[in-house]
């Protein structure tokens, strides 16, 4: 599957990036929070696939009904109570409303992240900080490339332990705990061995040596121009309305939401055309990839 969005300068991805996790987490507005969830599960779906959002959903729904259930067993504030608990607490009306929207954030931030991950490869993220901050980015990446490299080695283990017959399934406990301590032991020896090899890698090119340089294919051109200054504009807009009080909704005491105006309405739907502008960049390429096919 084509990545328009992913081809552009690491700095527009991780602005854009930026701006819709930080208003995703800032504004406490139902409309705005089912804007983000929304766009960004598509965005999701375009990037990984419907079966591995599915399988990522099993877990963020029990989290995000978790949290909302959490929210009005120890946060009582309301003026409107709907009923009491065992203990004498009261339930309201604004907590319960207030916890499906904490809910909704918590599953739109995520799913943010997961296509952050698919945009913004390691190699972006060391370019961006790998000059101010070399050591920490270095950490950073190492970790996140770490993660699911562990997850092959321990499959590819696994699979070489049911090849020589050393199958657990069906199995005692107490062989299934020895074989587990085997794998766990492979994959220690595993790690151990692979951050020597880094280490002795790292140190033969230079790392950290004075004066060292290192390569780089990006490039900012108007292209990028272009769209970080869409970002731009589409983000001081937005904070523009959350500062003049259109944008938000307070929960307490009392529920009371923002009087629909010109500038509300424009602010959610510049807000909705920033969280959907990779999908409105991949709909550009895609007609004009169409149209010079037809051309043909």
């Amino acid at each position: 599957m084509n990545n328009t969005f992913g081809a552009y300068h690491p700095v527009v991805g991780f602005g854009f990036f930026f701006s819709v996790v930080v208003f995703t987490v800032l504004f406490t507005n139902p409309v705005m929070a089912g804007i983000s969830f929304f766009v960004s599960l598509i965005y999701a779906v375009y990037l990984k696939g419907g079966r591995a959002v599915l399988s990522q959903m099993k877990f963020l729904l029990p989290a995000a009904l978790m949290a909302a259930l959490i929210n009005p067993l120890v946060n009582h504030r309301g003026a409107n109570i709907l009923f009491y608990t065992f203990s004498g607490n009261p339930v309201t009306l604004e907590s319960v409303l207030y916890g499906l929207l904490t809910g909704v954030m918590l599953m739109s931030v995520f799913l943010w992240f997961s296509c952050y991950g698919e945009i913004m490869t390691s190699d972006k993220f060391i370019y961006m900080f790998g000059k101010p901050l070399p050591a920490l980015s270095l950490i950073i990446t190492m970790t996140l490339c770490f993660v699911p490299r562990f997850g092959i080695r321990l499959r590819q283990i696994s699979t070489a332990q049911r090849c020589l017959g050393q199958e657990t399934r069906g199995t005692g406990k107490i062989r299934r705990a020895k074989e587990a301590m085997m794998i766990l032991s492979a994959m220690t020896t595993w790690a151990l061995e692979n951050s020597i090899e880094t280490a002795d890698s790292m140190k033969a090119r230079g790392f950290g040596l004075p004066g060292r340089t290192s390569f780089s294919l990006y490039t900012f051109t108007r292209r990028d121009a272009y769209v970080l200054a869409l970002i731009i504009l589409f983000s001081v807009i937005v904070i523009a309305a959350a500062a003049a009080g259109v944008s938000g909704i307070e929960f307490y005491p009392v529920l009371r939401t923002a009087d629909f105006s010109f500038m509300y309405g424009s602010a959610c739907v510049l807000y909705g055309m920033l969280c959907a502008l990779p999908l409105i960049l991949e709909g550009l390429e895609q007609l004009k990839w169409t149209y010079f096919r037809l051309k043909i």
